[in-house]
Protein backbone atom coordinates (compact mmCIF):
# COMPACT_ATOMS: atom_id res chain seq x y z
CA UNK A 1 0.00 0.00 0.00
CA UNK A 2 1.32 3.40 -0.98
CA UNK A 3 0.52 6.70 0.77
CA UNK A 4 1.29 10.00 -0.95
CA UNK A 5 1.32 13.30 0.92
CA UNK A 6 0.57 16.80 -0.36
CA UNK A 7 -1.89 15.51 -2.94
CA UNK A 8 -5.65 15.07 -2.66
CA UNK A 9 -6.50 13.54 -6.04
CA UNK A 10 -4.90 10.08 -6.04
CA UNK A 11 -6.77 6.90 -5.20
CA UNK A 12 -6.71 3.19 -6.01
CA UNK A 13 -6.97 -0.27 -4.47
CA UNK A 14 -3.49 0.06 -2.94
CA UNK A 15 -2.95 3.83 -3.20
CA UNK A 16 -4.24 6.87 -1.34
CA UNK A 17 -3.18 10.49 -1.10
CA UNK A 18 -3.59 12.70 1.93
CA UNK A 19 -3.62 16.48 1.90
CA UNK A 20 -3.55 18.85 4.84
CA UNK A 21 -6.05 21.69 4.45
CA UNK A 22 -3.25 24.21 4.78
CA UNK A 23 -5.36 27.10 3.50
CA UNK A 24 -7.53 26.89 6.62
CA UNK A 25 -4.52 27.12 8.93
CA UNK A 26 -2.93 29.86 6.81
CA UNK A 27 -6.15 31.86 7.09
CA UNK A 28 -5.96 31.59 10.88
CA UNK A 29 -2.40 32.91 11.08
CA UNK A 30 -3.54 35.66 8.69
CA UNK A 31 -6.16 36.60 11.29
CA UNK A 32 -3.41 36.57 13.90
CA UNK A 33 -1.16 38.80 11.78
CA UNK A 34 -3.97 41.21 10.94
CA UNK A 35 -4.81 41.66 14.61
CA UNK A 36 -1.14 41.90 15.67
CA UNK A 37 0.33 44.37 13.18
CA UNK A 38 0.79 47.92 14.39
CA UNK A 39 2.01 49.35 11.08
CA UNK A 40 -0.74 47.74 8.97
CA UNK A 41 1.99 46.24 6.81
CA UNK A 42 2.41 42.47 6.90
CA UNK A 43 4.88 40.29 5.01
CA UNK A 44 4.83 36.79 3.55
CA UNK A 45 8.05 35.02 2.58
CA UNK A 46 7.65 31.76 0.66
CA UNK A 47 10.25 29.43 -0.78
CA UNK A 48 8.69 29.10 -4.24
CA UNK A 49 5.52 30.14 -6.02
CA UNK A 50 4.24 26.56 -6.07
CA UNK A 51 0.42 26.37 -6.20
CA UNK A 52 0.12 25.16 -2.60
CA UNK A 53 2.37 27.97 -1.34
CA UNK A 54 0.47 30.55 -3.37
CA UNK A 55 -2.78 29.16 -1.95
CA UNK A 56 -1.45 29.53 1.59
CA UNK A 57 -0.32 33.09 0.94
CA UNK A 58 -3.71 34.03 -0.50
CA UNK A 59 -5.53 32.40 2.43
CA UNK A 60 -3.19 34.32 4.74
CA UNK A 61 -4.03 37.52 2.83
CA UNK A 62 -7.75 36.81 3.18
CA UNK A 63 -7.35 36.22 6.92
CA UNK A 64 -5.66 39.60 7.31
CA UNK A 65 -8.29 41.29 5.17
CA UNK A 66 -11.16 39.75 7.13
CA UNK A 67 -10.09 41.33 10.43
CA UNK A 68 -8.06 44.34 9.31
CA UNK A 69 -9.04 45.71 5.88
CA UNK A 70 -6.54 48.57 6.27
CA UNK A 71 -3.53 46.25 6.32
CA UNK A 72 -1.40 45.59 3.23
CA UNK A 73 0.48 42.39 2.43
CA UNK A 74 3.94 42.35 0.85
CA UNK A 75 4.87 38.96 -0.64
CA UNK A 76 8.30 37.58 -1.53
CA UNK A 77 8.79 34.27 -3.37
CA UNK A 78 12.46 33.43 -2.91
CA UNK A 79 12.97 30.71 -5.51
CA UNK A 80 14.84 28.64 -2.93
CA UNK A 81 14.27 26.61 0.20
CA UNK A 82 17.91 26.40 1.28
CA UNK A 83 19.46 29.88 1.11
CA UNK A 84 19.15 31.57 4.54
CA UNK A 85 21.01 34.64 3.27
CA UNK A 86 18.37 35.22 0.59
CA UNK A 87 15.61 34.71 3.15
CA UNK A 88 17.22 37.24 5.44
CA UNK A 89 17.68 39.75 2.62
CA UNK A 90 13.99 39.48 1.66
CA UNK A 91 12.87 39.96 5.26
CA UNK A 92 15.12 42.97 5.76
CA UNK A 93 13.68 44.55 2.61
CA UNK A 94 10.14 43.99 3.88
CA UNK A 95 10.96 45.37 7.32
CA UNK A 96 12.54 48.44 5.70
CA UNK A 97 9.22 48.94 3.89
CA UNK A 98 7.38 49.02 7.23
CA UNK A 99 6.42 45.37 7.72
CA UNK A 100 6.22 44.42 11.40
CA UNK A 101 4.79 40.86 11.14
CA UNK A 102 6.22 38.29 8.72
CA UNK A 103 4.71 34.90 7.79
CA UNK A 104 7.54 32.53 6.81
CA UNK A 105 7.30 29.24 4.89
CA UNK A 106 10.66 28.65 3.26
CA UNK A 107 12.40 25.82 5.13
CA UNK A 108 16.08 26.64 5.75
CA UNK A 109 15.84 29.88 3.79
CA UNK A 110 13.08 30.92 6.16
CA UNK A 111 15.45 30.70 9.10
CA UNK A 112 17.22 33.70 7.65
CA UNK A 113 13.92 35.57 7.51
CA UNK A 114 13.22 34.79 11.17
CA UNK A 115 16.74 35.92 12.08
CA UNK A 116 16.15 39.25 10.34
CA UNK A 117 12.85 39.72 12.19
CA UNK A 118 14.58 38.92 15.47
CA UNK A 119 17.36 41.43 14.82
CA UNK A 120 15.01 44.22 13.75
CA UNK A 121 12.27 43.75 16.36
CA UNK A 122 9.59 42.49 13.97
CA UNK A 123 7.32 39.55 14.74
CA UNK A 124 7.43 36.27 12.83
CA UNK A 125 4.96 33.45 12.21
CA UNK A 126 6.56 30.11 11.40
CA UNK A 127 5.39 27.03 9.53
CA UNK A 128 5.36 23.28 10.18
CA UNK A 129 6.55 22.36 13.65
CA UNK A 130 6.58 25.00 16.40
CA UNK A 131 9.45 27.35 15.47
CA UNK A 132 9.38 29.49 18.62
CA UNK A 133 12.68 27.96 19.77
CA UNK A 134 14.41 29.54 16.75
CA UNK A 135 13.70 33.03 18.16
CA UNK A 136 11.71 32.80 21.43
CA UNK A 137 10.85 36.50 21.62
CA UNK A 138 10.06 36.85 17.91
CA UNK A 139 8.11 33.81 16.66
CA UNK A 140 4.68 34.54 18.13
CA UNK A 141 3.11 31.41 16.61
CA UNK A 142 3.57 28.74 13.98
CA UNK A 143 1.15 27.46 11.35
CA UNK A 144 1.12 23.81 12.36
CA UNK A 145 1.21 21.14 9.65
CA UNK A 146 1.68 17.73 11.26
CA UNK A 147 2.22 15.34 8.35
CA UNK A 148 3.61 12.52 10.55
CA UNK A 149 0.34 12.36 12.53
CA UNK A 150 -1.66 12.30 9.31
CA UNK A 151 0.45 9.37 8.15
CA UNK A 152 0.00 7.57 11.47
CA UNK A 153 -3.78 7.92 11.25
CA UNK A 154 -3.72 6.42 7.76
CA UNK A 155 -1.43 3.61 8.89
CA UNK A 156 -3.82 2.86 11.75
CA UNK A 157 -6.59 2.41 9.19
CA UNK A 158 -4.39 -0.04 7.32
CA UNK A 159 -3.62 -1.95 10.52
CA UNK A 160 -7.33 -2.05 11.41
CA UNK A 161 -8.24 -3.38 7.97
CA UNK A 162 -10.17 -0.21 7.13
CA UNK A 163 -8.03 1.15 4.30
CA UNK A 164 -10.34 2.27 1.48
CA UNK A 165 -7.93 3.66 -1.12
CA UNK A 166 -9.65 7.05 -1.12
CA UNK A 167 -7.98 10.44 -1.20
CA UNK A 168 -8.48 12.43 2.00
CA UNK A 169 -8.05 15.96 3.26
CA UNK A 170 -7.08 16.61 6.86
CA UNK A 171 -8.64 19.77 8.28
CA UNK A 172 -8.56 21.72 11.53
CA UNK A 173 -10.93 19.24 13.14
CA UNK A 174 -8.30 16.49 12.92
CA UNK A 175 -5.75 18.33 15.05
CA UNK A 176 -3.04 17.84 12.43
CA UNK A 177 -3.21 21.43 11.14
CA UNK A 178 -3.82 24.66 13.00
CA UNK A 179 -1.92 27.21 15.08
CA UNK A 180 0.74 26.40 17.66
CA UNK A 181 1.02 27.62 21.23
CA UNK A 182 1.54 31.37 21.51
CA UNK A 183 4.19 31.14 24.26
CA UNK A 184 2.72 34.16 26.04
CA UNK A 185 3.44 36.46 23.09
CA UNK A 186 -0.18 36.98 22.00
CA UNK A 187 -2.88 38.69 24.05
CA UNK A 188 -5.83 36.66 25.33
CA UNK A 189 -8.19 38.84 23.29
CA UNK A 190 -6.39 38.11 20.01
CA UNK A 191 -6.05 34.42 20.83
CA UNK A 192 -9.80 34.27 21.48
CA UNK A 193 -10.56 35.82 18.10
CA UNK A 194 -8.32 33.32 16.30
CA UNK A 195 -10.06 30.50 18.17
CA UNK A 196 -13.49 31.86 17.19
CA UNK A 197 -12.50 31.73 13.52
CA UNK A 198 -11.10 28.22 13.99
CA UNK A 199 -14.37 27.00 15.46
CA UNK A 200 -16.35 28.68 12.66
CA UNK A 201 -14.26 26.91 10.00
CA UNK A 202 -14.62 23.54 11.75
CA UNK A 203 -18.37 24.04 12.06
CA UNK A 204 -18.67 24.85 8.36
CA UNK A 205 -19.88 28.39 8.99
CA UNK A 206 -16.81 29.83 7.27
CA UNK A 207 -15.23 28.36 4.13
CA UNK A 208 -11.69 29.36 3.22
CA UNK A 209 -11.14 29.14 -0.56
CA UNK A 210 -8.09 27.40 -2.04
CA UNK A 211 -6.71 30.09 -4.36
CA UNK A 212 -3.75 29.18 -6.56
CA UNK A 213 -3.50 32.47 -8.48
CA UNK A 214 -1.29 35.20 -7.05
CA UNK A 215 -3.20 38.10 -5.48
CA UNK A 216 -6.50 36.29 -6.07
CA UNK A 217 -7.68 37.18 -2.56
CA UNK A 218 -7.36 40.90 -3.37
CA UNK A 219 -10.54 40.60 -5.43
CA UNK A 220 -12.53 38.80 -2.73
CA UNK A 221 -14.70 40.31 -0.03
CA UNK A 222 -13.56 39.74 3.55
CA UNK A 223 -15.01 36.66 5.22
CA UNK A 224 -17.39 37.30 8.09
CA UNK A 225 -17.40 35.63 11.48
CA UNK A 226 -20.95 34.50 12.39
CA UNK A 227 -22.43 35.22 15.84
CA UNK A 228 -21.36 32.67 18.50
CA UNK A 229 -24.91 31.35 18.88
CA UNK A 230 -25.07 30.42 15.23
CA UNK A 231 -22.20 27.97 15.68
CA UNK A 232 -23.58 25.93 18.57
CA UNK A 233 -25.40 23.27 16.56
CA UNK A 234 -22.73 22.91 13.90
CA UNK A 235 -19.93 22.87 16.49
CA UNK A 236 -21.64 20.09 18.41
CA UNK A 237 -21.86 18.03 15.23
CA UNK A 238 -18.19 18.61 14.37
CA UNK A 239 -17.07 17.76 17.91
CA UNK A 240 -18.86 14.41 17.71
CA UNK A 241 -16.77 13.34 14.71
CA UNK A 242 -13.56 11.39 15.24
CA UNK A 243 -10.41 12.76 13.53
CA UNK A 244 -10.48 10.04 10.88
CA UNK A 245 -14.20 10.51 10.25
CA UNK A 246 -13.70 14.24 9.97
CA UNK A 247 -10.81 13.81 7.55
CA UNK A 248 -12.94 11.54 5.39
CA UNK A 249 -15.92 13.88 5.50
CA UNK A 250 -13.80 16.83 4.42
CA UNK A 251 -12.74 15.05 1.24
Amino acid sequence: IFLVTSRSDLSGPNLASIQARVSDAAFLVGVLAGLTTQSNKVGSIQGFDFPTLVAQTEAFRLGIKSVNPKADLIVSYLGTFDDPAKGKEAALAQISAGVDVIYVDADSAGLGSIQAADEKGAKAIGWGIDQNSVAPKTVIATQRVDTPTEMLQEIQLIMDGKFDGKAKQYGLETGTVGVSDYHGLVSAAIAAQVEAWRQAIIAGAVTVPHLTDKEAAVKLDPLKLPPPGALSTMSATAAAMTPTMAATASN
